[in-house]
């Protein structure tokens, strides 16, 4: 399996940590997509922590979460994606100025990486 889709499929943060553990042992999974959801921080930061352990996952989409986020866990998350040297797409809503602009440094840098091999 290289992709899975759980759009609009009730994801919660029970569920979303389940994913993060997933995600911090997978070999294949290539894109994540798991908008329209009910994720919070709580889900967000066990993401994370998969994210920064992963190493082939290129796409996750967390756009459209029914609840939102703290400043703590956008700020987790992007120092995730700091770490994380295959992610290239991420799609999420983030109030947080600071941890948009690192995500988007380091998407791009893990753009540049693929491209340079």
């Amino acid at each position: 399996v290289h992709t899975v889709e759980m759009v609009n499929a009730l994801v919660n943060d029970r569920l979303a940590a389940a994913w993060g553990e997933v995600l911090g042992v997978n070999s294949s999974l290539t894109a994540l997509n798991l908008e329209s959801n009910s994720i919070t921080g709580v889900g967000m930061e066990a993401l994370a922590a998969g994210i920064r352990r992963n190493g082939v996952l290129r796409e996750l989409k967390l756009a459209n979460q029914h609840l939102t986020f703290s400043q703590r866990s956008e700020e987790e998350l992007a120092r995730a994606v700091e770490e994380n040297t295959t992610l290239t797409k991420l799609t999420i809503s983030l109030r947080s100025v600071q941890a948009r602009e690192l995500i988007q440094k380091h998407l791009q840098r893990n753009i540049d990486l693929i491209r340079a091999k």
